[in-house]
């Protein structure tokens, strides 16, 4: 039988120190498919570096194409699971060719083989696997974040310079941000044109245009005088980090370029009544031009001498696109919201199955943090122990005050790092229970939910189940997240399973794997059960392929 090689490496410190590809892999794949009789000429081998968690992984797509073209190749030959996959996306399409395509997995490292006729016991434990290895990379970003809230903590960058300033890379081979030349002259004069009252944003985007050649955006330009990088602070997810490279421009004009901008925006706002709330403002833009849809309050005197009040919602018109501009009642709107939050209920039979889902991978999840917490509380207690032990030694003049301060640090920096990936789990153990318990609620009662709410309460509902929404006409057109969009799309329907035939296509696919990437962290456990009876399912001819919302 004729089989595919794959090795691979994520990083270049792998290739040198861990699973080297010429001194490990490609030895042991070559002379495992030898003893098994496989035939694997020099194009079925399949080699490269690259990051399993990256959104587009071409070499790994170009394997699996190649091995559904070719229905002589009954095998895929790797070191490992986490050498072929550390996604789910990625999971899912090895599923595809085992089942669709009658294709085995060897994974030589972990001595396990799986195809579509694998034992319940197999399965599970490649989907355990998967699981780990996607934990790993979970684990590899939690480390980037660590490090770099450790950079801004230390006033440095962690990422690329603003415009105006450039990386570079220092004698000491450290890593900075100085000014350009010539990019940082460019800044200066963006604030002085502005701050001096002559110049509008859109006169600037001219300016710079002729001045310096230079293409700027409107939004670009606003970005640049808005940002506080120039004054010498660092904004990252709304915290203010002072940093320590050269400052170009004076905190003084960048405090006048604020107070002028919040002066004009002041001017170009509509007419507000005190203390009015409106459902839908900021959340719809205009479908002919693009521009905001604004609320405006007007009243109408009654013959009885007092005012009858109405909400009316309209397009700005900022381009003078349009001849007429329609005003459309509030309560069009609210006809046509309430109608999504009517089809977002989910159909009682289903969401019990969510709800005795959700309370099987809760069972799961407790066990998986309970696991976490144990190895980093006993990480903590061993950097503890190490002070502690550094300690004694130094008293009885084992080591040097020197050598213990060294130790010390180490074991802090250490200690800090852990109680925060302690305080990280906690986190996301409490994100679990309010998104699951949004979630039910959402689907169970979401149109009762919705009338009932005021106006702010309306338009957080909105933002969290839509994307998008225009105004054509009177009618309201938008697109709904992921996974509310799943719900609207089978809730209605009598078949609220869709068919296995269905994943052929693309639309279904692509559901399914953002589906899987969507719901990991809170289901993942329980999902990896379900995967497994319906492969169980689908070999026994069963009709639907359950993929539970």
């Amino acid at each position: 039988m004729r089989a595919v090689i794959l090795a691979r490496v994520s990083t270049p410190r792998q290739e040198k120190e861990g699973l080297s590809l010429k001194e490990i892999q490609l030895p042991t794949l070559r002379e495992y498919a030898t003893e098994r009789g496989f035939e694997v000429a020099e194009k079925d081998e399949f080699v490269f570096q690259e990051s399993a968690d990256s959104k587009i992984r071409k070499k790994f797509d170009e394997m699996i194409e190649y091995v559904k073209k070719h229905k002589d190749i009954g095998a895929i030959i790797t070191f490992r699971v986490d050498r072929i996959t550390r996604n789910f996306r990625d999971a899912v399409a090895l599923d595809s060719l085992m089942r669709d395509f009658d294709k085995e997995i060897h994974f030589v490292n972990d001595r396990l083989i799986i195809n579509k006729n694998s034992s319940g016991k197999e399965i599970q434990d490649w989907d355990l696997k998967v699981f780990l290895a996607k934990q790993t990379i979970n684990r590899l970003k939690d480390d980037e974040r660590i490090s770099r809230a450790r950079k801004l903590e230390n006033g440095e960058l962690p990422g690329g310079a603003p415009f105006g300033y450039k990386n570079v890379t220092l004698e000491s081979k450290k890593k900075w941000v100085v000014p350009d030349e010539f990019k940082s002259q460019v800044v200066k004069a963006i604030f002085d044109w502005y701050v001096s009252g002559n110049y509008s944003i859109l006169e600037i985007v001219r300016k710079l245009k002729k001045d310096y050649d230079i293409k700027k955006s409107k939004s670009a330009v606003h970005f640049i005088l808005n940002n506080r990088f120039y004054i010498g602070v660092i904004v990252n997810s709304g915290r203010q980090y002072p940093h320590k490279y050269e400052q170009i421009i004076k905190k003084e004009t960048f405090d006048k370029a604020q107070a002028l901008m919040n002066k004009r925006n002041a001017r170009s706002q509509p007419f507000k009544y005190a203390g009015k709330e409106f459902a839908y403002r900021g959340l719809i833009t205009c479908q002919q031009c693009g521009c905001r849809i604004t609320p405006e309050l007007k009243k109408r005197k009654l013959e009885s001498g007092g005012y009858n009040f109405h909400i009316y919602y309209h397009c700005t018109n900022y381009h003078h696109t349009h001849d007429k501009v329609l005003n459309v009642k509030e309560s069009t709107l609210d006809v046509q919201f309430a109608e999504l939050f009517e089809n977002l209920e989910i159909p009682r039979e289903k969401l019990e199955e969510l709800t005795t889902s959700l309370r099987e991978s809760h069972q799961d999840k407790n066990h998986f943090i309970e696991q976490e917490l144990t190895y980093l509380t006993g990480q903590l207690k061993q950097q503890r122990t190490r002070v502690s032990t550094a300690y004694e030694d130094r008293l009885n003049g084992s080591i040097t005050i020197e050598k213990f301060e060294e130790i010390r640090k180490k074991a802090e920096a250490k200690e800090a790092e852990l109680k925060e990936k302690i305080a990280n789990i906690e986190k996301a153990n409490r994100e679990y229970y309010m998104t699951t318990s949004r979630l039910v609620e959402i689907g169970s009662r979401s149109a009762d939910i919705f009338s009932r709410s005021k106006p702010h309460e309306k338009r957080a509902l909105l933002n969290l189940v839509l994307q998008n929404a225009t105004l054509d006409g009177e009618k309201v057109r938008y697109k709904v997240k992921f996974p509310f969009s799943m719900v609207l799309k089978y809730a209605p329907s009598s078949s609220w399973l869709p068919e296995p035939q269905l994943f052929g296509s693309a639309p279904i696919k692509e559901h399914f794997d953002h589906f899987l990437e969507a719901i990991q962290d809170i289901r993942y456990m329980g999902q990896m059960k379900q995967r497994w009876l319906e492969i169980k399912k689908l070999q026994t001819g069963a009709a639907l392929y359950d993929v539970r919302a």
